[in-house]
């Protein structure tokens, strides 16, 4: 699925990148003369959102959240500052790169540290709770 998930973002982004000011000017009939690597940096963001969405839909059906909720509180505390500053510092264009960045470096270990519990079996829930009657065990 997580292959599924980013070629799809891959054929859907390369386009628009390569063409976004052409087909942006045949839309709107105004060329509005966008940066390549703001477009870039925006279709490699989504990229990285495809490939950690499966993994956390695993982790979802497993009852696992605790993982993606510290991962995603991290990003959310450290990006917006750091998104501020880079786009006071060097312009609007390194935004969604700095986004990338910290995706890659706090969602995504806390996206590979839950799916690993889950793999691992030390996690039981969803449809297994459900069969089996158990009480779901607290989210390591």
């Amino acid at each position: 699925m997580q292959l599924v998930s980013v070629a799809t973002i891959v054929a859907v982004s390369l386009p628009l990148v390569l063409f976004g000011d052409d087909l942006i000017t045949l839309w709107t009939g105004q060329s509005l003369d966008i940066s390549t690597t703001l477009m870039a940096g925006l279709a490699c963001w989504w990229v990285v959102m495809a490939a950690l969405s499966p993994v956390f839909v695993v982790q979802n059906a497993a009852g696992l959240v605790r993982p993606q909720l510290l991962g995603w509180a991290i990003y959310a505390l450290v990006s917006i500052p750091t998104k501020a500053y880079a786009a006071s510092t060097f312009g609007v264009e390194l935004v969604p790169w700095v986004g990338v960045a910290l995706l890659l470096f706090t969602v995504g270990p806390a996206a590979l540290h839950g799916y690993r519990l889950v793999l691992r079996g030390l996690v039981v829930g969803g449809p297994q709770r459900l069969l089996t009657g158990q009480e779901r065990p607290r989210d390591a």
